[in-house]
């Protein structure tokens, strides 16, 4: 490539030495130029014209041309000549933008264009000559008195010379350096192949050389492993102590910022919620006064109809009674009208005046008074009869007048009551228009929180309502699968190897910059029996005091086994959990979205591409605060079908997006390889475990660990591994199965033989076992031989936790049975060899209880 303080010819011929002007006293060259001396210019600037390919022929020179025009001629020929050399930098311009391409064998064509700008440079060098030349020859023209004339003709001739050699070198340099090009490409991509095959033949032999080192490696560490050890400790506990330092800054700035976030998160969500259960209570409330609005409503227009009814009716019955009393009123005013009118008679026909009627007739009621007092004394038989008939009549006269009186007081009765009814009518007439208004302040009110029900609802429904899985599946990092190890390899070909490699790991899993010498010193039996556990049963019961290392255990085994922190999950169980809603979360049918609980987003995680071949704890802590068989039902159902129909359904109507790894929208695959295990203390505030869970689950009693008693051995940090795989670890358990086949029968006709400790139980105590133990032994005992136990151990705990746990504060069983059984179960056990060390402790701890009891 040119460099870029070099100049164009063109700018080199600006940049030269101008050409002196003919000095005041020199005479100016006037005269003619002679005819071969045109010819001979004409010639020059033809050639020169030829060097680029837009100039056109230079025209015939006319008569009479003068030396001055002729040298205007050559510097027009001159210019285009260094137009024809801006080409040629043009040209190489693009050919060095196509070798870009090829930036792989930058080096080589680096040194093919400086070997190029070497001869451009001795070109340009040549073209400085013949530019120098030409100031001599154009110096020598304006001298031409002088005599240079031939001089400059030789220069002409040399000038033409060197211009056709440069045209033939530039071509030639051209078409080599597009000959190099092409070989190079071709040599390039020979050396490419060339290269990939070397390398992949490298990668073979480094990878044959990589195994025969490491098997040397694997074979001369196992001869000096206690000599290298400690100081290979140290120094990997230095590269990972300088490793972490800035990783664990950076981790606790992250979890900060987590913490707030989720902090702020939560307090968004309380204020969700509070909101919520404010709208809900409001609308509740409103939708009971609505109720008893309506109620009262119904009631009230039910109780006017009756009233209403009631009313038309006594009304009715009292108008059918006034008007029969209207009907008597009217017969008795006709009766007096047609008395009235025979005493009109009887006056006209006495043509007596009304006063001496009335004298006459007060004198003849005298006279009756007399003649009645007379016929008292003296009465006829026809006068008593009458008289008789008389008093009948008064008698019924004044019965009538009774019956009248209190029909108009029942009459006036009735009427007042009427009139108190309608003013009563009048009353709630008003009241109804009143609730009535009321009511439709309500519906108001009502119809407005509905629309802004609405609003919130149409709000939320634009989210997905299982967002917090949906989140999961767009985690990139989540849906990419991981690269993971096998347990099993040249390193640690068995599992006895790997158990004491995973106890060591254990031991320093959870050691941190707090607590730099934190170590969990289990036993090897309690690494092998969870072992055997995790090949057993997906769920694990960890039971024991506090602080036996319940919790550490499965965590410090999540972090040996290469999980990170999402690897597994920690779910703190509460005192109030009554069903799986505590457990997994509930869908909101009002806002339409899933509350899902850390629990459920732990399992949804576990079946991610990135954490499905890696096996993942979720650990249950502190599970007997509730019932677990009411809140963890499901899963305790679920375990017991076929690995590829366990499922957990979430919602009762599918989705139109679900989560990828929701089935038919609302049902959610358990993922294999996932374990719960839970811890468990007994005391007052907790709750005993049914037998359903027991006999479902792998129990580990973990004992109290004496202080002081491991502080001699000192555990150092390990060079942290990739995750296990979890295929692996489960190929590595059907491995050790198929290895210890025969102990399997052995175990199995053990466990099916009614003659010994199975037929002294069901006969002695009522207790037997079913095919779950015979199944659970097929898994267990062959795991922990593989990890370096033994048949009766693994038997042993089988036997002590699934079993004779039920003799414990049984009140019918006798001092004399448990002797009965603990000699049936030593004689018994020598099928296995070895001693039943914890059943036996059992026994014996039941055995002093119940000969205590007896002695009190």
């Amino acid at each position: 490539m040119a460099k870029a303080h070099e100049k164009p010819p063109s700018q080199a011929l600006a940049s030269a030495p101008a050409i002196p002007a003919p000095a005041p006293n020199t005479p100016a060259h006037d005269a003619s130029p002679t005819q071969a001396e045109l010819e001979e210019l004409e010639l020059l600037a033809m050639e020169l014209a030829e060097l680029g390919a837009d100039t056109p022929p230079s025209e015939p020179p006319p008569e009479g041309m003068t030396l001055k025009k002729a040298l205007s001629r050559a510097w027009s020929a001159q210019g285009a000549f260094a137009a024809a050399e801006q080409k040629t930098k043009d040209a190489k311009r693009k050919a060095e933008e196509s070798d870009r391409a090829f930036r792989d064998q930058k080096t080589r064509l680096e040194q093919q264009e400086a070997q190029y700008k070497r001869k451009q440079n001795e070109q340009e060098e040549k073209e400085r000559l013949l530019l120098e030349k030409e100031a001599a020859l154009l110096e020598r023209e304006n001298n031409a008195e002088q005599g240079f004339l031939a001089e400059r003709r030789r220069m002409v001739e040399a000038l033409n010379v060197q211009v056709t050699s440069l045209r033939k070198e530039r071509e030639e340099l051209q078409s080599t350096l597009d000959a190099r090009r092409a070989a190079d490409e071709s040599e390039w991509r020979t050396r490419l192949a060339e290269r990939d095959e070397r390398l992949r033949r490298e990668d073979e032999t480094r990878a044959g050389e990589f195994q025969a080192e490491r098997l040397r490696f694997n074979q001369d560490s196992l001869k000096r492993r206690h000599q290298e050890q400690d100081a290979l400790r140290d120094e990997l506990n230095r590269e990972r102590l300088r490793a972490q330092e800035q990783r664990t800054t950076e981790w606790n700035e992250h979890q900060k910022r987590i913490e707030a976030e989720r902090k702020e998160l939560q307090g968004l969500q309380e204020q969700a919620l509070t909101k919520e259960r404010s709208l809900r209570s409001e609308q509740s409330r409103l939708r009971g006064e609505q109720e008893l609005l309506e109620e009262d409503r119904k009631a009230f227009d039910a109780r006017v109809s009756r009233f209403a009814a009631a009313k038309v009716a006594g009304l009715a019955a009292d108008l059918t009674a006034l008007r029969e009393c209207l009907s008597v009123a009217e017969a008795t005013r006709d009766q007096y009208w047609k008395d009235l009118e025979s005493r009109r008679e009887m006056d006209k026909r006495f043509g007596e005046d009304p006063p001496q009627a009335l004298a006459r007739l007060r004198h003849l009621e005298r006279e009756n008074s007399e003649l009645q007092s007379r016929l008292r004394t003296s009465p006829g038989e026809n006068a008593g009869q009458r008289l008789s008939e008389l008093e009948k009549a008064r008698t019924a006269w004044f019965e009538e007048r009774s019956v009248l009186q209190s029909k108009l007081a029942e009459a006036e009765t009735r009427l007042g009551r009427q009139r108190a009814a309608a003013v009563e009518l009048e009353t709630i007439r008003s009241q109804k228009e009143a609730l009535e208004t009321n009511k439709k302040l309500l519906e108001a009110a009502l119809a407005e929180l509905d629309a802004e029900v609405k609003k919130y609802t149409q709000t939320d429904d634009k989210r997905n309502p299982m967002e917090a899985l949906a989140s999961v599946d767009r985690n990139k990092d989540w849906q990419v699968q991981q690269r993971t190890r096998q347990p099993l390899g040249q390193s640690m070909p068995t599992l006895k190897e790997f158990a004491v490699d995973l106890r060591e790991r254990v031991a320093v899993a959870l050691r941190t910059d707090e607590s730099p010498g934190k170590t969990l010193d289990y036993s090897e039996r309690d690494i092998r029996c969870f072992l055997g556990g995790l090949a057993m049963s997906r769920l694990l019961l960890l039971q024991g005091i506090s602080g036996t290392g319940k919790t550490s255990l499965p965590l410090a085994f999540a972090q040996a086994i290469g999980a990170d922190a999402h690897g597994y999950e920690v779910v703190e169980v509460q005192a109030g959990w009554r069903d799986r809603q505590d457990l997994i979360g509930y869908f909101n049918a009002f806002h339409r979205h899933y509350y899902a609980t850390n629990f459920l987003q732990a399992l949804y995680r576990a079946g991610t591409p990135a954490f499905r071949d890696r096996p993942f704890l979720i650990i249950l802590d502190e599970i007997n605060l509730s019932r677990v068989e009411q809140f963890f039902a499901d899963f305790l159902s679920a375990l017991e079908l076929p690995e590829g129909k366990r499922r957990l359904t979430l919602l009762n109507d599918p989705l139109t997006d679900p989560p990828t790894l929701m089935t038919e929208g609302r049902h959610l695959p358990l993922p294999p390889n996932v374990w719960f295990v839970g811890t468990a203390n007994h005391d007052e505030t907790t709750t005993e475990f049914a037998d359903k869970t027991y006999d479902r689950a792998h129990i580990m009693e973990l004992p109290r660990r004496e202080p002081n008693k491991h502080d001699s051995r000192s555990f150092k940090p390990l060079l942290k591994r990739e995750p296990l795989s979890y295929a692996g670890l489960i190929q590595a358990f059907d491995d050790a199965r198929q290895k210890h086949a025969d102990v399997v029968e052995q175990v199995r006709g053990w466990l099916q033989s009614r003659e010994g400790v199975a037929g002294f139980l069901d006969k002695r105590f009522r207790l037997g076992w079913g095919n779950r133990l015979e199944r659970d032994a097929e898994r267990f005992v062959p795991v922990v031989m593989a990890a370096g136990g033994t048949v009766s151990e693994a038997m042993d705990h089988l036997l002590h936790t699934k079993v004779l746990r039920k003799l414990k504060d049984r009140h019918d069983v006798r001092p004399k049975a448990l002797e009965d059984l603990k000699g049936e179960l030593e004689k018994s056990w020598k099928t296995f060899g070895g001693t039943p060390e914890r059943s036996i402790k059992l026994i014996e701890r039941e055995l002093s209880a119940k000969r205590d009891e007896e002695a009190s």
